[in-house]
């Protein structure tokens, strides 16, 4: 997959040089979802107790099923930072390139322009959901709804529920039976410990 797309952004990166186009066009790679699980084999003891397979699984909302690459290319007018850490979001991309083209975009869109500094700054929290994998209700999303998450800071608080799913693909869930979580992402990124006991005292005010 690697060669595979080396040699396809070559292909159109080259295109676009050879039509004197480059400094003119922002290219976005957008990854799906996070990482593929360790195994996929049903007969695999991790994969059937759950939790080693979930962990690592896309389509789960733990780091590695939600944190995938979003790689940018417009020579000119986005240039490369390697020490920052800033919270990005799918819902940023649309907002983005609309800034980036000089477009208007809806005041009621969620989500800020990626390459306005101080906005970017000011985040300091994003909320997203899970749902089922490859299961929708049309009309009633919330009937699949697996998990509720968000992230401040360091923190990330995940909320589980009990959606319906109908596919192969419920045991990236399925095994979770805790109601909430909450997981200190800087001290703790493989998501050891849960927090509970921040839970209550923000529970009681």
């Amino acid at each position: 997959m690697c060669e595979w797309f080396d040699e396809t952004s070559e292909q159109l990166l080259g295109y676009l040089d050879k039509k004197n186009l480059t400094e003119n066009t922002m290219v976005t790679y957008i990854w799906d979802n996070g990482w593929a699980a360790a195994s996929t084999s049903a007969s695999n003891p991790n994969q059937k107790s759950g939790k080693n397979f979930t962990l690592r699984s896309k389509g789960s909302p733990f780091e590695n099923g939600i944190r995938s690459p979003i790689m940018v290319s417009w020579p000119g007018h986005v240039r490369q930072i390697n020490s920052q850490r800033t919270l990005a979001h799918a819902i940023d991309i649309f907002l983005t390139i609309a800034a980036a083209a000089d477009l208007k975009a809806p005041e009621n869109l969620q989500g800020i322009n990626l390459r306005n500094a101080e906005a970017r700054r000011k985040r300091r929290l994003v909320f997203s959901v899970t749902n089922s994998i490859q299961d929708m209700t049309p009309g009633d999303p919330d009937s699949t709804l697996q998990y509720l998450w968000c992230i401040e800071d360091n923190w990330k608080l995940l909320v589980r529920y009990a959606g319906k799913d109908t596919t192969r693909y419920k045991i990236v869930h399925t095994w979770d039976t805790v109601p909430v979580r909450l997981y200190n992402l800087k001290n703790d990124p493989s998501k050891k410990r849960i927090w509970l006991e921040r839970i209550r005292m923000s529970s009681r005010g």
